[in-house]
C-alpha cells in the first residue's frame, strides 16, 4: 500500500530536492514500514543528457534495500509521451534485475499548483497537483538546480571581509576559556552555546560579522568542530538553513567547506536527501580534501545510506 496520492508524491519533490525539478526523470525508492511503502530516497536525471535511445540506469546505491520504486517525469515539452515511456521501460528493465517492481509512473509538465499529471501506464489515471501551503518550511525552494547551486556558493564579500578581521581574536578567547574550565566543560558549554545560537536565529535573518566570527572560531576549533554536527538536532531543517546563511559570511574556502558540510549534513538528516547531496557537493568544491566532508559525501552519494544510518555513524565517530 502506498499512503501518498499521485499529487502528494509530485508535490513533495521540490522539498526533497531543494529546487523545482524540470525536464527530469525522478526515481523514487521505497521500503516497507508498518505494512506501507514509504519513500527512502530519490534520484534525479536530466532528460536533456540522454538521447531517446540512451540507457537510463538508476544509481545502484538508491536501489540497495528498496522494496519498490516509482517514477516521476517532469517535462514541459509537448509530444514527448513515447520518449517518457521509453525511459520508463529502461528503468523497469534495470530494477527487474533486482526483483524490484515499479509501482507507479507519473508525468507532469511542471511541479506547480494546479498542474496536470497523468499516468505513464495505460490505466487512464490523471489529476491535478495540489501544492501544500507549508511546502517551503525553513528551506528555500529554488526554480532549478543551477539556481540552488548558485545560492549555496554565494558569498557576501563585504561581510566576509569584516568577519575575517574578527575571527582570530575570537579563537584566542576560546583558547582562554578552554584553559580555564577544562575540555569536558568547554565542549559541553560551547556545544550548548551554538545550539542556542542556532535556535534563536530567525529564518532569513541577517547575521552580523561579529556573530559569524564567533561561529567561525568554533568551527575552526579542533576540539569542537565535529561536535557542531550535533549542536542542534531537534529541527534539522532550520539548522541547515542557519548553516547556509553562515556560509555566505565565511572568508575562505576551508571555512566555507566546513560550514557547507554542516549545512549538507542537516539538510540530508531532515529527509532532503538531494538537498543534502547538493550541500556536500558544494562543500567539496570549496575543499576537496576535507576528511569529514568526503566521508559524509561517500556515505550519502556512493553508499546511498539513509539519513538515520548516517546520523548513527557520525555520532559514533564524533562523540565518544
Amino acid at each position: 500500500m502506498i499512503p501518498l496520492t499521485a499529487s502528494q508524491i509530485m508535490a513533495k519533490l521540490p522539498a526533497d530536492f531543494g529546487f523545482y525539478p524540470c525536464r527530469s526523470v525522478v526515481l523514487i525508492a521505497m521500503v516497507h514500514e508498518a505494512g506501507q511503502l514509504v519513500v527512502s530516497g530519490s534520484g534525479r536525471f536530466d532528460i536533456d543528457r540522454f538521447a531517446p535511445d540512451a540507457a537510463l540506469v538508476p544509481p545502484s546505491p538508491l536501489l540497495d534495500g528498496a522494496h519498490a520504486v516509482g517514477v516521476a517525469v517532469i517535462d514541459d515539452r509537448p509530444d514527448q509521451l513515447d520518449v517518457h515511456r521509453a525511459h520508463l521501460r529502461r528503468i523497469q528493465a534495470r530494477v527487474s534485475k533486482d526483483d524490484i517492481p515499479v509501482v507507479f509512473a507519473y508525468a507532469t509538465p511542471e511541479i506547480a499548483d494546479g498542474a496536470p499529471w497523468w499516468s505513464l501506464n495505460d490505466d487512464g489515471r490523471n489529476g491535478l497537483i495540489i501544492l501544500p501551503e507549508d511546502l517551503t518550511g525553513n528551506r528555500p525552494i529554488y526554480r532549478g538546480r543551477a539556481e540552488a547551486v548558485a545560492a549555496l556558493e554565494a558569498v557576501d564579500p563585504a561581510g566576509a571581509d569584516a568577519t575575517r578581521e574578527l575571527i582570530f581574536p575570537a579563537v584566542r578567547d576560546l583558547d582562554r576559556i578552554l584553559a580555564a574550565v577544562g575540555e569536558d566543560t568547554f565542549l559541553h558549554n560551547e556545544t550548548r552555546y551554538c545550539a542556542d545560537l542556532i535556535r534563536d536565529h530567525p529564518s532569513g535573518a541577517t547575521l552580523t560579522p561579529a556573530t559569524a566570527a564567533e561561529i567561525a572560531a568554533r568551527v575552526l576549533h579542533k576540539n569542537l568542530a565535529d561536535r557542531l554536527l550535533f549542536a542542534r538536532t531537534d529541527d534539522h531543517r532550520a539548522t541547515a538553513a542557519f548553516w547556509r546563511d553562515v556560509a555566505r559570511l565565511m572568508p575562505d574556502n576551508a571555512l566555507r567547506c566546513k560550514v557547507l558540510t554542516l549545512h549538507g549534513f542537516h539538510a540530508f538528516a531532515s529527509g532532503g536527501t538531494a538537498a543534502g547531496r547538493l550541500g556536500l557537493e558544494a562543500a567539496l568544491r570549496e575543499d576537496p580534501h576535507n576528511v569529514m566532508t568526503r566521508l559524509l559525501h561517500h556515505m550519502v552519494a556512493t553508499l546511498g545510506l539513509r539519513p538515520e544510518k548516517v546520523r548513527e555513524i557520525v555520532a559514533k565517530l564524533t562523540i565518544s
